[in-house]
């Protein structure tokens, strides 16, 4: 067999498994339709997912597209050097794009996220069947962005969160004319013992609520509300981190001395019914003995790593 011969043998390989690799994905954008949700074999899927402002959809649609290009330049390829040219700088443009991915997950996110793995490998595949230069090339590419984040410093520093306070966290406020407590509700709005919380609040007049959610929302969840129009959601996943607290709902509650805080659904709301309904609440009844880190048994609060369920 010629290197001719060779090398259009390995294109049409290629083509076959770009092919296979971009319906992959178009399961995954159906079972996202479906569900709700991706296909991923561990939790490092959803931390990612959190960090990344693109909606996992159009993530996933990109994906496919690559594929589906790289399927369609590969056969091509095989009587066209055009297009033999053309799959070689995706491919090399797919491992350019993992570099950035893979040293995501490795510096920033600090999880790993099982089904980007399995991406990258099916890139790294693709790569090896244009050939031993080609595969080459791409790592050399790949390894030295890895090496640039590397050198990078992607931990928030004293003199970017000194100015920061939970009101930079804060997407929506409820305001009352003297409002006997300030409070502040860490949620999301994907998790249903949140929604129970958020049900709860309706009719509260005597206290101002400032909304804080751990990622991005539409605001359209919060009739009523006054909007603002820039938050920093990371701010609230920053502050729970550093409390130690790895659930939602929490109530934080400002106080003269300090902050109260109140985890899980069911002790949030007694709290808001006893302080924040009805015109004879008094600040005092901060101080009737609600433990401040109460800690639910019961199933009151959704976990920030894992997916929650409906009761």
């Amino acid at each position: 067999m010629t290197k001719m011969d060779t090398s259009k043998n390995r294109l049409k390989w290629a083509a076959f498994a770009a092919a296979f690799f971009a319906s992959v994905i178009l399961a995954q954008i159906l079972l996202i339709a479906g569900r709700g949700e991706p296909l991923c074999l561990n939790k490092g899927c959803k931390v990612v997912e959190e960090l990344v402002e693109l909606d996992s959809r159009l993530f996933n649609l990109l994906g496919a597209g690559f594929f589906s290009a790289c399927a369609v330049s590969a056969w091509l390829g095989r009587r066209l050097q055009l297009f033999r040219q053309v799959f070689n700088y995706l491919c090399l443009a797919g491992l350019a794009a993992e570099g950035v991915l893979i040293s995501f997950q490795a510096f920033v996110a600090g999880q790993w996220c099982s089904y980007c793995l399995a991406v990258f490998s099916a890139i790294l595949i693709l790569n090896l069947l244009s050939g031993p230069m080609q595969l080459a090339k791409g790592i050399g590419i790949f390894l030295v962005e890895v090496m640039l984040f590397s050198l990078l410093n992607f931990n928030i520093s004293t003199a970017n969160i000194q100015n920061l306070t939970l009101e930079n966290g804060t997407c929506a406020i409820t305001r009352c004319d003297e409002p006997s407590n300030v409070l502040y509700l860490i949620f999301s709005q994907d998790c249903p013992h949140c929604k129970k919380v958020l049900e709860a609040l309706a009719g509260c007049s005597t206290c101002e609520f400032h909304f804080n959610p751990v990622k991005s929302l539409d605001l359209e969840l919060l009739p009523g509300t006054i909007h603002k129009e820039k938050y920093v959601p990371e701010i609230n996943r920053l502050a729970l981190r550093i409390l130690g607290i790895d659930a939602i709902p929490v109530l934080i509650v400002k106080r003269e001395n300090g902050y109260l805080l109140i985890k899980g659904d069911r002790e949030i709301i007694d709290f808001i019914h006893e302080n924040c309904f009805g015109s004879d609440t008094a600040p005092a009844a901060l101080d009737s003995g609600i433990d401040p880190l109460l800690a639910p048994d019961d199933g009151g609060a959704c976990s920030l790593q894992q997916e929650c369920a409906e009761e």
